[in-house]
């Protein structure tokens, strides 16, 4: 793999004058998905949790200024898309990006933070187009309900990673309980452009030396091979083989586990040395063979989830740590079993923990490896991604984990002066406008309970869908035998 050196933030020859690059790495994958958190706020009324709201994102507008940068095609390449930021130069500027991205809705019936996400998935896909024609990219709704709240954000997953939304929506929490005496004008507009956000080859510290060696050639040498591999990865069987056209989003299912039982899997999970990533990998490859074993007599038949995600949050630079990195940082990796692998013997715990070795010590190497985090946006670079990629097998299935939720996003915001709490986080959903073919598979952790998502389209029943989901849990049950 070449070196080559990244683009960065470019000065526009335009007035009034803006920032520009090429989006990199995983900012180019441009799914987009709305995460929502419906809340209590016993320390406020309906008004004042209002102003207190906007204030918030009005701080978060200077924070995250990569949130009000369209995304413009042609400006660095012919074929590929550029953030460009305009600084604000006036308080008209604010206030026509809350009249574009801003959204407050008064809900007459209870709060429903699934049907929201699911509507919005559906129906909506960005960018938002303005009365004046202008693209608007990331969107903020707030719902206000009968004392009850939910604050939504829409966006790219060029900007929304989870665990950076995670600690984003935090800090948004902890802004609008928190002292507001300085008005957002006094804020230093015009040189928010400082906050707009690195690349990730940046990020993690430049191009890494040791891409020059055997061992960085061997990775990417091995990367490559995996995901040309002549031979499909194994998968599901659809109930049709393609979705309708024009859908989106047709099924979203969330499966809660007990969680008495959550905990036991975690306990034993972590007593053998595995973590609850490795856990549900292995499940989820485990439920697959169930469901639809391995054709017998093919060497070449192989597992490989291609979209295996790996968060670049450990590899930033101790400059990007300080407050979320709120821009996609992240690398897929092909997490790969052959035929002669899963030829698991033994009783179902005793296969499980095969594949959940095999799994971990896939990992380990990839994690280990320092120049992992910085193959996608350096073969992207490399050759660029000008057509839309094709899934070699579009049945073939992926689970990220997003851990416990709570680690990043607390509960709990702020006391008043006689102990009342001020506002208290009843759920956190999350879903996005799917139109693949293939599952999209997601579990994590919230108030202890194991939770599993499966998104899919209309090729898909929705029964398929749900057992499948319950043949996952079952699989990971498995290590408790």
């Amino acid at each position: 793999m070449s070196i080559l050196t990244p683009p960065g933030w470019n000065i526009l020859d335009r007035q009034p004058a803006a920032y520009s690059r090429l989006l990199e790495g995983s900012e180019l994958l441009l799914a987009q998905w709305v995460i929502g958190v419906p809340f209590k706020a016993p320390g406020f009324d309906a008004q004042e949790l209002e102003a207190r709201t906007r204030y918030a994102l009005g701080k978060l507008r200077f924070t995250y200024p990569i949130i009000a940068a369209p995304l413009e095609r042609g400006v660095h390449h012919k074929e590929l898309r550029s953030w460009v930021y305009t600084p604000v130069s006036s308080r008209a500027d604010i206030d026509r990006w809350f009249a574009d991205a801003v959204v407050v809705e008064k809900v007459s019936s209870a709060i429903n933070v699934n049907d929201f996400i699911l509507e919005t998935n559906r129906n909506v896909k960005l960018p938002h187009v303005t009365k004046s024609g202008t693209n608007v990219h990331w969107r903020c709704y707030l719902q206000v309900g009968n004392g009850e709240y939910a604050l939504y954000f829409h966006g790219p997953h060029s900007i929304m990673d989870g665990w950076p939304t995670l600690g984003v929506l935090k800090q948004t929490f902890e802004w609008i309980v928190g002292d507001q005496s300085e008005q957002l004008e006094r804020l230093a507009w015009g040189t928010e452009y400082q906050n707009l956000p690195a690349g990730p080859l940046i990020v993690t510290g430049g191009i890494k030396p040791e891409w020059a060696t055997p061992s960085g050639q061997a990775l990417g040498a091995k990367i490559q091979s995996l995901y040309g591999a002549p031979k499909p990865p194994h998968g599901l069987i659809p109930q049709r083989p393609i979705p309708s056209e024009g859908t989106a989003s047709a099924i979203r299912y969330i499966l809660k586990v007990d969680g008495a039982l959550s905990q036991q899997l975690f306990a034993e999970a972590k007593k053998l040395g595995f973590s609850a990533s490795h856990l549900f990998e292995a499940a989820q490859i485990l439920a697959l063979l169930e469901t639809n074993p391995l054709p017998e007599g093919d060497p070449e038949a192989h597992i490989t989830n291609e979209q295996t995600f790996v968060a670049l949050e450990s590899r930033l630079e101790p400059q990007y740590k300080t407050k979320p990195h709120w821009i996609s940082a992240h690398v897929w990796i092909p997490l790969h079993l052959t035929a002669k692998e899963l030829a698991l013997t033994g009783t179902r715990r005793e296969k499980l923990v095969t594949l959940l070795g095999l799994i971990k010590a896939q990992m380990q190497e990839y994690t280990d490896h320092p120049c992992t985090g910085q193959w996608l946006a350096l073969g992207m670079l490399q050759k660029p991604p000008t057509e839309k990629a094709v899934p070699r097998n579009p049945y073939a299935t992926t689970i990220t984990n997003l851990a416990d939720v709570q680690r990043r996003l607390p509960l709990t915001y702020g006391q008043s002066a006689d102990g009342k709490l001020l506002i208290e986080l009843l759920d956190m959903q999350f879903g996005h406008r799917w139109t693949g073919a293939n599952p999209n598979i997601h579990c994590w952790t919230w108030k202890s309970q194991i939770h599993i998502q499966i998104q899919a389209e209309d090729n898909w029943d929705q029964n398929y869908i749900e057992a499948y989901a319950a043949s996952i849990v079952d699989a990971a049950k498995a290590i408790l035998s």
